[in-house]
């Protein structure tokens, strides 16, 4: 197959940019393939491989050997020429204090870039990206090191669901092969046991998915997860086969959904909004009811005996508010979703198939969350305050719920509003999508990642560095949503150059972000583009080379 495609039952499946018999025809339909990170500006890009420039090299041509033979990232062969005319050794001296340092594991590309020939719908679906743009994000990030032995953790930059949709099992096999790999070829992993390994796990029930197989739970259980779904245990019905929970506070990460901010919301303003919103609580969306055509699918009773979507909480919810009073609840899907949402004081924030979107929704609509998950951590939620911008109702209590919410008054309405003005920063990924209002890279949901491992550098590696971190967990926490990170911990970042995100607007701009990569979208999340190269942070940089 011309090396571009594989056998599959004696004729040729060609990867995505080739056609033919034998696969030497290379397609010119125009629907172009994404290369990670662009390669960085230093190769070509062809059917997702990076074709590198001579002196640059790994997945996106991000590095490089610098002049005394010490391979550079491309981050630190930019930063270095900004530094105020330091030398680049004095430069790379300084920034080994930019804590964590994160070692990012070059993969094959059966393991990584091959699953752009095949263009699942999932793999641009930006609610399950997150492993990829992580990947992404970090390759050109300031904390990555391309020195295996000053860092703090070692990234495995599995794609997931993205790469290995399908059943769990199909991922299992995915991560225990890249864990094999990984073991194989680095003698990393047997350093600390794989305690200092990063995996980002993004199935509808985290880890949960993929517990199931015991051979690969035992292979990796040690890492730190990057997840979306905070399940800690308490019932059955997600997978796991006992009751214990996948998901280890104090260990593992819950990190938010990909979901880009809509640029023609005024978030901010509406966060502040009061006066005009006359509906006092808000749900509408899928709720699965008995009897529905999705019931059988997703609705069926778990182990506990009630619905497994969302663990029967929309359900419940539209049974029993759906004639209450001054609240919109429907099931469904309706054109009015946005405008019911902008309308409401407070909106349902439930699980669905396990994890959910609508924390986020909800807080760049200015809607204030009604969290009901039992045994569910939320995004952050060891680092943000979420009583100040949220209300915690239990499962049990949902009959109560109108009751709960008219007895908030006015000023703690405002009060969490005045936090909603913020946090919405927090649960956002401006640095890989763009700016929105005036948010930069040092208060969106990576720089909060950062953060939650300085935290965990602090109880796992402690013995290999000396930095004046707090070793109290609460000195990491945000008493507000809008404090600034620096300082907190007793962590200081060094002096480094800052640069404006590229600005997403709807009608273009000098400083809108880049529209490259062009690819060919299927299924893409709310209709957005892909981010650009490295991110938006990247992108904004002046002299990239």
């Amino acid at each position: 197959c011309s090396n571009r495609g594989y056998c599959n039952a004696g004729r040729c499946s060609c990867f995505f940019g080739f056609s033919g018999h034998n696969c030497s025809q290379q397609d010119t339909s125009g629907q172009l393939i994404y290369c990670t990170n662009d390669c960085s500006g230093n190769g070509a890009c062809l059917s997702g491989f990076c074709h590198c420039k001579s002196g640059y090299f790994g997945i996106d041509c991000s590095l490089s050997h610098g002049l005394d033979g010490k391979i550079l990232t491309s981050y630190q062969r930019w930063a270095a020429t900004q530094m105020n005319g330091q030398t680049q050794s004095d430069y790379l001296k300084k920034s080994l204090i930019i804590r964590p340092r994160i070692y990012i594991y070059e993969l094959p590309p059966k393991l990584t870039s091959s699953f752009l020939y095949h263009h699942h719908p999932h793999q641009y679906n930006s609610i399950y990206m997150a492993g990829r743009f992580l990947h992404a994000r970090l390759l050109a990030s300031e904390f990555r090191t391309a020195d295996a032995t000053e860092a703090d953790f070692f990234f495995v930059p599995i794609w997931g669901r993205a790469a290995a949709f399908g059943p769990p099992r199909q991922r299992s096999k995915y991560i225990l092969q890249t864990y094999e790999y990984v073991r194989q070829m680095w003698p990393y992993w047997d350093l600390n046991n794989g305690t200092d390994h990063l995996w980002v796990i993004t199935d509808d029930h985290g880890a949960c998915d993929e517990f199931n197989d015991m051979k690969m739970v035992k292979s990796i259980e040690n890492s730190i997860f990057i997840t979306h779904f905070g399940y800690t245990g308490g019932r059955r019905a997600y997978g796991h086969p006992t009751n214990a929970g996948c998901f280890r506070e104090g260990h593992d990460v819950v990190i938010p959904p990909p979901i880009p901010a809509r640029p023609e919301f005024a978030i901010t303003a509406n966060a502040l909004r009061y006066s005009d919103r006359p509906t006092l609580f808000f749900f509408g969306g899928d709720a699965r009811m008995k009897g529905s055509e999705m019931y059988e699918w997703g609705g069926r009773n778990g182990m506990d005996g009630v619905p497994v979507y969302s663990h029967g909480v929309r359900q419940l919810v539209v049974q029993s508010l759906s004639n209450e009073p001054n609240f919109t609840v429907w099931a469904g899907h309706q054109k009015t979703y946005e405008q019911d949402i902008s309308r409401a004081q407070f909106c349902l924030a439930p699980t669905g198939a396990g994890w959910g979107i609508r924390v986020v929704e909800e807080v760049t609509r200015g809607c204030i969350p009604v969290i009901i998950q039992d045994n569910v951590t939320q995004a952050f939620e060891e680092i943000l305050p979420y009583a100040k911008f949220s209300v915690r109702v239990s499962e049990a209590d949902i009959p109560r719920l109108p009751e709960i919410l008219r007895n908030i008054t006015q000023s703690q309405v405002q009060q969490m509003r005045k936090e909603l003005s913020c946090v919405w920063k927090r649960l956002t990924w401006s640095s890989v999508y763009g700016q929105i209002e005036d948010e930069d890279e040092t208060q969106d949901a990576f720089a909060l990642l950062m953060h939650t491992l300085r935290m965990r550098l602090v109880a796992y590696r402690s013995a290999k560095i000396s930095l004046n971190l707090s070793s109290n967990a609460q000195d990491f926490k945000l008493l507000s949503a809008c404090d600034s990170l620096t300082g907190i911990s007793g962590f200081e970042a060094p002096d480094k150059p800052t640069w404006l995100l590229c600005h997403v607007k709807i009608n273009g701009g000098p400083d809108e972000c880049m529209a490259q990569p062009k690819w060919h979208f299927i299924n893409d999340f709310r209709g957005r583009r892909s981010w650009p190269p490295g991110g938006a942070a990247a992108v904004s940089r002046p002299n990239w080379e």
